[in-house]
This record gives structure tokens, C-alpha cells and sequence, in this order.
């Protein structure tokens, strides 16, 4: 019975995941969306996880992932939530979260050979003006 159950489970996932939204672009090196193939630096998936959150993951051209986030819009120009940046040697670069497009609170930071920097510092969620 435990069987049967994990593979409907299994079953309505990948259904689920068929249907969800997923955009593949291809940017050049100031981020913008390219059909030119020698101007590609890299390439931009996207999944529409609700009509207001997108999550979107860049990887390098040469497919070492640069960049992890969710946004707000379509045009993906209000982040939202915890991103994820590295260098293209696979190292973090930096951590943090942002709230509707602002950085909050504590950003990590590391250097291109993974030794940490000094922490950044942004208004913290309780302090923003828009929720007082």
C-alpha cells in the first residue's frame, strides 16, 4: 500500500511539473536577452512558481551556476527572497535576502578563494517603512 502511495505522489509530481512554467533565455554580458550566440555569457532559466514569484537561476555559459533568486514580476526586476551569488569558479560570492527589491538585513560575503569578507549590513525587515 506504501508503494502504491509514493508512486501516486510521484506520479502527480511530475504531472505538476509538466504543467509549471519554465523559460530558458539566453543573456549577454550586461544581462540582457540575446538571439545572438557569439553575445552569450549566459543563460537564464526561469520557473513561474505562482503568478506573483518567479524563481530564476543564471548559470554561466560555461554551466557553473552565477546567481539564485525569486522575484516578484515577470520582467524580473523586483527581487524577492533569499539569493545566491558565485563566482565562476563555484565559490559563494555573497548571500542574503532581499524584500521587495531592497537588500535586508545581513548580506555573507566571500572572496574568489572562499575566504570571508566583512558581513554587509541593510535596514533589517522590522525597520522598513512599509510595515509600520
Amino acid at each position: 500500500m506504501k508503494i502504491k502511495f509514493f508512486a501516486l505522489i510521484i506520479f502527480l509530481l511530475s504531472i505538476m511539473d509538466m504543467f509549471s512554467q519554465m523559460v530558458i533565455q539566453s543573456l549577454d554580458s550586461q544581462f540582457n536577452v540575446t538571439t545572438n550566440k557569439s553575445l552569450v555569457k549566459y543563460i537564464r532559466t526561469i520557473n513561474e512558481v505562482n503568478k506573483n514569484y518567479f524563481l530564476a537561476q543564471i548559470n554561466y555559459q560555461t554551466g557553473e551556476l552565477m546567481m539564485t533568486g525569486g522575484y516578484l514580476d515577470t520582467l524580473l526586476t523586483i527581487p524577492q527572497g533569499e539569493f545566491m551569488y558565485f563566482f565562476a569558479n563555484g565559490v559563494k560570492e555573497s548571500q542574503g535576502y532581499y524584500y521587495n527589491g531592497q537588500r535586508v538585513g545581513v548580506w555573507e560575503r566571500w572572496s574568489f578563494d572562499g575566504t570571508r569578507k566583512s558581513n554587509r549590513y541593510y535596514t533589517e525587515l522590522s525597520e522598513l517603512s512599509i510595515l509600520k
